[in-house]
């Protein structure tokens, strides 16, 4: 193999014992060869080093957050409210107080990162049940089977960030009334996927392919994603799906993370794909938006 075949860390070919200037050269260009190697192992070292302690800072950001709340006078003002809403008769309010006690008792829990998609979906149906209280008309079709959750797994907080987003910029952004949500999983050979399907006013074509050129990128920063200087709200969605792309992709490697397989004025689908704690399901549904 000769260098220019592309082979960056080819030899050239040394002869013990030999003290011509041909061999001496040789062994030269192994030396600078060798050093070459150490320096982009010292690089790659580096930038892992750094993106870890960009990973701790948020990790330190959102603790901070979140102890800014004490949890047992959250829980317990959500309990009066309970009361009073029981004895005086008005459901909704009570059902809005206990799902949102479980709402924010998952969130602030300090378990392992990873979790089942059973939990996951459970907390993703609890915040659907504060805003299905909130929005009257809102349809939302939940379609999967709970026993598969159990062995798929992800990560806490990732699939309801993505709910959240429909409603951020799905609907609210193109002023229009959220009337529709559905949330679809099935065994896949790689693993599960999840589909979020709504009805709201989608994103550009441009916007939609550069998103999904940056999930199948290699690249771990930001700058790439669409959204213009102007329009933070429009880009901080886009960091937003970013953000749990890159918690997945770093967790669990490729080809794990989103895909937007659809977006138009009459609605978006994304995919999430997930891993299997044990195995695979090779009777995987082909079928997706």
């Amino acid at each position: 193999m000769t260098l220019g075949s592309g082979e960056m860390f080819v030899r050239a070919q040394v002869h013990p014992g030999r003290q011509d200037e041909l061999n001496e050269l040789n062994e030269s260009f192994n030396q600078m060869v060798e050093k070459l190697h150490r320096l982009i192992d010292e690089v790659h070292t580096s930038e892992l080093r750094e993106k870890e302690l960009v990973i701790k800072q948020r990790e330190t950001m959102l603790k901070s957050m979140q102890a800014q709340i004490n949890p047992h006078f959250l829980y317990n003002t959500l309990e009066v409210i309970n009361s009073y809403a029981i004895l005086e008769n008005v459901m909704p309010i009570s059902r809005m107080a206990t799902s949102l006690a479980a709402l924010f008792r998952y969130s602030i829990t300090n378990d392992s990162e990873k979790v089942s998609l059973y939990e996951e979906m459970k907390h993703v149906q609890t915040y659907l049940d504060i805003q299905k209280e909130r929005y009257e008309h809102l349809t939302v079709q939940l379609q999967w089977s709970w026993d598969d959750l159990r062995y798929i797994q992800t990560l806490r907080l990732t699939l309801q960030p993505l709910v959240e987003n429909v409603f951020r910029h799905a609907y609210e952004k193109h002023e229009r009334y959220p009337e529709y949500i559905a949330i679809q999983g099935e065994p896949t050979p790689k693993g599960y996927r999840v589909t979020i399907i709504d009805h709201g006013g989608g994103m550009d074509a441009s916007v939609m392919e550069k998103l999904n050129l940056a999930f199948r990128s290699s690249s771990e920063t930001e700058y790439s994603l669409p959204g213009k200087e102007h329009d933070e709200d429009h880009r901080s969605g886009n960091v937003g799906l970013w953000n749990v792309h890159q918690r997945l992709r770093l967790s669990f490697g490729e080809p794990y993370g989103l895909y937007i397989s659809s977006s138009s004025s009459q609605g978006t689908c994304m995919e999430v794909q997930l891993p299997a704690i044990i195995g695979g399901n090779e009777d995987a549904k082909n079928d997706s938006c």
